[in-house]
């Protein structure tokens, strides 16, 4: 029921250094993580983590099939302006964070992390099947005095993140709504 150490020695009382079962050869788990009651290396659901939007790749037109702006838009011409949102709780401008626009792109490239406020996200957070936070593409329309400013969702992903996505620390989403793939890092801190 335990792990063999390096001495050949079973190891029984699991530890995050001493991680695994059935006699296997135990192992560390790596940041963020702890040794389960099984005997495998699982995220701790308590660990923090920073949200990084990296890059996207945005369809040609719209669903339906029109530009994505005016051709004397708000902000450059017939192509997407997009920005990445992170909001926690989802649908809540006060605890947002947005990326800068990248003008007129379909392939905009952001690398920005998008964390909310000071402090890291919980994995429990990010794993969580309720609706707890949101992270989309939109299509940065401008700002209007007395309007606000405006976004049309490109893509959006969808919670929960499964523990898989924490451990290799990336998502890769592809063909969600207008965004042929997006590439979102989680960082664990």
């Amino acid at each position: 029921h335990g792990c063999c150490d390096g001495g050949g020695r079973c190891v029984t009382g699991r530890s995050v250094n001493q991680c695994g079962n059935g006699g296997a050869a135990c192992s560390a788990c790596g940041r963020c993580e702890l040794c389960g009651a099984a005997g495998a290396c699982e995220i701790d659901p308590s660990s923090t983590w920073r949200v990084v939007c990296d890059q996207a790749t945005i369809a040609m037109t719209q669903p339906n099939g029109s530009n994505w702006d005016p051709r004397m838009g708000a902000i450059g011409g017939i192509e997407p302006d997009p920005f990445c949102e992170f909001e926690m709780p989802a649908g809540s401008l006060m605890n947002a964070k947005v990326s800068p626009t990248v003008t007129d792109s379909f392939s905009p490239v952001w690398n920005y992390d998008v964390t909310p406020g000071s402090q890291p996200i919980e994995a429990a957070d990010l794993m969580s099947a309720t609706k707890t936070w949101r992270l989309w593409v939109g299509d940065d329309d401008g700002c209007n005095n007395g309007r606000g400013c405006t976004g049309q969702e490109i893509c959006a992903i969808n919670q929960p993140l499964t523990a898989s996505v924490l451990k290799a620390g990336q998502l890769v989403a592809q063909n969600i709504a207008s965004c042929i793939s997006l590439t979102v890092s989680f960082v664990c801190q």
